[in-house]
């Protein structure tokens, strides 16, 4: 596997783990529960990250077949991102991860799939910046680890486990 791949792979493994930590032995009561209104619970934010894994994933394989694409949410992907984190709101916990293992699963399969040759491709992300394709897969995985922060914080903030 070319030393490319393989590093994309370790950085999203990283991000992973982080997550996977944040996540050890944290009570039902912290993964349902938000630190105040507005804020999303941990299963909340388990379902953006899994959204978001498959939905840049989606976003790649759309550079590899076009010339410099729009990485853009349409309105219709916005809404399947509000969606996905109202869904796992209510779902049985064991579920969520179920899922969260499948989705974490899928991206480290689709990155081992991509062909070494074309990852210089680029698309143009929302805010203008222009990005290949290893650099997107860098946006995951620090996204991946915002969201590992962000449990840690909840945790924090309701004081508990």
């Amino acid at each position: 596997m070319p030393d490319q791949i393989q590093q994309m792979l370790s950085m999203v493994k990283d991000a992973h783990k982080k997550l996977d930590a944040e996540l050890k032995g944290v009570s039902d009561e912290a993964f349902f529960g938000a630190p105040k209104p507005g804020d999303w619970a941990i299963s909340e934010i388990l379902g953006h990250t899994m959204e978001l894994q498959w939905f840049w994933m989606s976003k790649i394989r759309i550079i590899l077949a076009q010339d410099n694409p729009k990485l853009v949410r349409s309105e219709g992907e916005s809404a399947g991102r509000a969606g996905f984190v109202a869904t796992y709101k209510g779902y049985p916990r064991e579920v969520t991860m179920r899922v969260l293992r499948h989705a974490n699963q899928d991206i480290l399969d689709d990155i081992a799939k991509l062909p070494a040759d074309k990852l210089g491709r680029t698309g143009t992300r929302g805010d203008g910046r222009v990005v290949n394709i290893p650099q997107q897969v860098e946006i995951i995985a620090k996204h991946i680890e915002e969201h590992a922060n962000q449990i840690k914080e909840n945790k924090r903030l309701l004081g508990k486990k």
